[in-house]
């Protein structure tokens, strides 16, 4: 069956899948906060990516999909940006401000008015609240005897590079406003060549750190939204997608290298299948909603503080007790926070729109 014929509505497993990958990446940071900095799973020795890295390949897969397809069907630079903003934004802004006044207050080991008053504390809020040069990790005396020292949320450095794909995205659609008739035919060309162009330019770069991240999401973003673009001709068979997972497993007993173009060019396809065709008992786990985004940015921070206030803390311990936690948080986060802030989304568009009728011209 055709990709597009299935891909339609609400009617798919995505919300398991990043749910499982937000678990993922809490699992595989137990390593190296319980165990100390440099301390990977294992998965790492075999296949030279962590669970984590797995998982957030994943999720820039998926958000390319989505996003993509949000921006074609809507054609509206103005809704794309503000969907966007309330999907981040306010449980990021939640998660700065709990690590800030809760905490960092319980934790720190210097006194509060050195505390408030610090630089570091200061460049914490604007630095990660801005998402514009990159993540604030640090909080003056907060964990520095923990394993992984001082480092108080690792996991928002993905959402730079997610804010990035999204500003390359609308820039693409802007910048071909002139166009009119043509424009959604050359965005989908674009899509298609930047997903292709990450790939190359991954396999190429060798030393530049940022420049292999770079290209590494996106071609992870773009594949997902070039799979979008061609949903028309993509046929998801079981056969395929077998035959695919069979491959990344042989792939493992090869070198890292072999495993991780095997990893790119199939998991999308993979990843995709598992989304859209396996239905039944499993499609109930909507019903629940959309914790993932909630366990990604508040797990970091909990296993820290699980960590400081148990010493020497096993990993399987840390992840079991840091999971409950995690969901505990995100669920409340979900509810009283994000979904509230992304219901407001239609609203806020229009009155954008009404205020600044200029933007009608990039629509």
């Amino acid at each position: 069956m055709y990709l597009s014929e299935i891909s339609k509505g609400k009617e798919n497993n995505l919300n398991f899948i990043r749910f499982v990958a937000a678990l993922s990446v809490l699992v595989s940071h137990s390593f190296p906060l319980a165990m100390g900095a440099g301390t990977t799973e294992p998965l790492f020795i075999y296949t030279g990516m962590t669970l984590g890295e797995i998982s957030v390949d994943i999720f820039f897969i998926i958000s390319g999909f989505l996003v993509t397809g949000s921006l074609i069907l809507r054609k509206s630079s103005v809704e794309f940006i503000v969907s966007r903003f309330l999907r981040i934004y306010p449980g990021l802004m939640f998660v700065i401000l709990f690590s800030v006044f809760c905490l960092g207050c319980f934790f720190t080991k210097i006194p509060l008015q050195s505390y408030f008053t610090d630089n570091v504390t200061v460049s914490y809020i604007v630095k990660n609240a801005l998402m514009v040069t990159g993540a604030a990790y640090y909080l003056p005396g907060v964990f520095e005897k923990n394993p992984f020292p001082s480092s108080v949320n690792g996991s928002l450095w993905t959402l730079v590079w997610e804010l990035r794909m999204y500003a390359i995205l609308i820039f693409l659609w802007l910048i071909l406003t002139p166009l009119k008739n043509n424009r959604e035919k050359y965005f989908k060309i674009l899509i298609i060549l930047l997903a292709g162009c990450g790939f190359l330019f991954f396999q190429i770069i060798s030393s530049n750190e940022w420049l292999l991240k770079l290209s590494r999401f996106v071609y992870y973003f773009f594949i997902g939204g070039a799979f979008y673009v061609l949903r028309e001709h993509v046929k998801l068979y079981k056969s395929v997608a077998i035959v695919f997972i069979i491959l990344i497993f042989v792939a493992t007993f090869f070198d890292r290298y072999v495993f991780k173009i095997f990893f790119m060019l199939m998991m999308p396809y993979v990843l995709l299948y598992v989304s859209y065709v396996p239905h039944g008992f499993i499609r109930k786990f909507n019903n629940l909603g959309d914790y993932s985004y909630g366990i990604y940015i508040y797990a970091f921070p909990v296993q820290q503080s699980i960590v400081a206030i148990i010493p020497g803390i096993s990993v399987f311990n840390l992840t079991f007790s840091a999971v409950w936690v995690t969901l505990l948080v995100s669920w409340f986060s979900c509810e009283f926070i994000e979904q509230p802030a992304l219901r407001k989304k239609n609203s806020l568009s229009s009155l954008i729109k009404k205020s600044f009728p200029i933007l009608k011209l990039t629509e």
